[in-house]
């Protein structure tokens, strides 16, 4: 009976090793697929800007996010004004009253990343601490069966005593030191170990060992009956009694942390943000210094416009109910060629 025993968890091992290369190597090639299409959106892209093919794109998004420039632009026009206003004079106002929101976006922006890495580091932290870890005078544990989920009706003493404290698998609980064992009481939940496994069961009754000190009888409130492991637990076995507040959410992610899947899959996940946020940089850049030479573009367009009278300058068809994706202005009529400026 014992050799099948034997064989069989050789098997599950072996089962569950297979199963974590399996989904190690589905992470890590989805990671490089991810960040394959982030650097071949960011490369076709910066193509894109170079070759100028975004411009009349770009100019859109301008001419959209100033419209009350080019509405009041062209109520100057309409008045007979001869002078144009400065285009880039008002973005360079428009910049300095974002400012705020720009550094409020850029706080947002650092503190979600120190959240991933503080998640990432604490996953790694989690799982070196093993089953329990501590913060600050408390210890935290993920219950992970359902020993303690149910009363069992067989166990009277549940109901007697109106003991409905019972705690949802994959819940998260909290724990406090036990010094004294005179600090011990019956039908508390404690955290003990035995044989290199913890368990959050209920301390049901004590009894005098054959040295004269107390032992502890512990049992699950699901269970019909005391294992043999926790028949006779003796105080220094004790981790910690359960203090009342568990999180059932909290179980959730924790456990997850606490695999090396998890730890895997948040390190990635960093990585791969990070990879995007950079090239994203890169690609806003580009489309800065486009932007900008378009602004020069636009401020001489309207001058010369302004002094001539001739036709309506580009921007200003937004007061004319034409629509703006259907409007090429003619300084954006030139050879498609990669431009520095």
């Amino acid at each position: 009976m014992i050799i099948p025993t034997i064989y069989e968890s050789a098997s599950a091992l072996r089962a569950e090793s297979v199963s974590m290369a399996v989904a190690i190597t589905v992470l890590v090639l989805l990671f490089l697929s991810y960040a394959a299409l982030f650097f071949l959106y960011y490369k076709y892209f910066r193509k894109s800007v170079d070759y100028r093919i975004e411009d009349h794109y770009i100019l859109r998004d301008m001419v959209r996010r100033s419209k009350p420039f080019f509405e009041k632009a062209g109520k100057e026009y309409d008045e007979k004004a001869t002078t144009a206003p400065s285009y880039s004079g008002y973005l360079e106002q428009k910049a300095k009253r974002a400012r705020g929101w720009k550094i409020f976006g850029n706080t947002v922006l650092i503190a979600f990343y120190l959240v991933l890495v503080g998640v990432t580091i604490g996953a790694i932290s989690i799982r070196a601490q093993g089953e329990t870890f501590a913060i600050g005078d408390s210890s935290f544990i993920v219950i992970k069966t359902g020993s303690m989920e149910e009363a069992n009706p067989q166990n009277s003493y549940l109901a007697e005593n109106n003991l409905d404290n019972q705690i949802l698998t994959y819940s998260l609980i909290e724990l406090k030191a036990v010094d004294d064992p005179s600090e011990m009481e019956v039908y508390d939940i404690y955290a003990f170990k035995a044989d290199d496994t913890i368990y959050v069961h209920r301390l049901i009754d004590t009894l005098t060992g054959s040295n004269g000190e107390t032992r502890y009888i512990f049992r699950g409130d699901a269970n019909k009956a005391t294992a043999s492991f926790e028949a006779s637990v003796g105080f220094e076995q004790i981790i910690g009694v359960y203090t009342g507040w568990n999180s059932f959410e909290l179980g959730i992610f924790v456990n997850y942390a606490q695999s090396y899947i998890g730890i895997i899959t948040f390190f990635l996940a960093l990585l791969l943000i990070g990879f995007y946020d950079i090239l994203d940089a890169a690609i806003g850049k580009r489309i800065e210094a486009r932007e900008a030479y378009l602004t020069e573009k636009i401020d001489k367009d309207l001058e010369e416009r302004f002094a001539s009278r001739a036709g309506y300058p580009y921007a200003l068809y937004l007061d004319r109910h034409v629509k703006v994706d259907d409007i090429i202005p003619p300084f954006l009529i030139e050879p498609k060629k990669p431009s520095k400026n």
